[in-house]
């Protein structure tokens, strides 16, 4: 379905650039010191915002992957591509959608704390997201290391932990749901315990 694979695509990056912002603006401006004058330990500052930003994306997230399913299959239907709502795998794609989204935000949270600035972090996200998956696919016409290497990036991985079905030589529903908590838990596990 490559329009919900767009519609994703957009969400993904939209999320990550919220998530970023959230930290990276504090910085930006200098309220970080107030922040971290109320919450003297960063650490504890950054899971805070981390429990905003998840439930969030995840409220966010499931309520767009259910309008994208009511707003799409008026147009699948006369192709015979439509799913019914209690089809198999539908509800728990929806629910999985909203859970990509909430790493990704995690992921984007982390990254714009370690950066310590919007611009930069916001780069760098979508780089990761975006960028390094396009280059892993041109290099993997050299070395087939390079596309298996890219089908666990988040972006790759998360299309396949959304996915109804997905293809033979991709990671299942469940290999690639255990892949993307790593990324953004590397991502918190990388922050300096305390200071600016």
């Amino acid at each position: 379905m490559p329009g919900r694979a767009a519609g994703i695509a957009i969400a993904q990056f939209l999320i990550a650039c919220l998530a970023v912002m959230q930290i990276g603006s504090e910085y930006g401006i200098r309220m970080i010191s107030t922040t971290l004058t109320v919450v003297p330990r960063r650490i504890t500052a950054i899971l805070a915002k981390t429990l905003v930003i998840a439930g969030t994306s995840f409220i966010v997230g499931v309520v767009a992957a259910l309008i994208l399913y009511v707003a799409v299959q008026p147009m699948l239907e006369p192709k015979d591509l439509d799913y019914a709502i209690t089809a198999d795998g539908v509800i728990p794609s929806i629910l999985r959608t909203g859970a990509f989204l909430t790493m990704i935000a995690i992921l984007g949270l982390g990254i714009g704390a370690m950066l310590r600035n919007s611009p930069g972090a916001i780069m760098t996200t979508l780089g990761l997201l975006l960028v390094v998956p396009i280059v892993l696919a041109i290099l993997s016409g050299h070395n087939e290391l390079f596309m298996d290497i890219s089908r666990y990036l988040p972006s790759n991985a998360g299309m396949d932990f959304v996915a109804i079905e997905t293809l033979p030589e991709h990671p299942n529903q469940g290999q690639a749901g255990l892949v993307m908590p790593g990324w953004p838990t590397l991502d918190l596990i990388g922050q300096p315990e305390d200071g600016c």
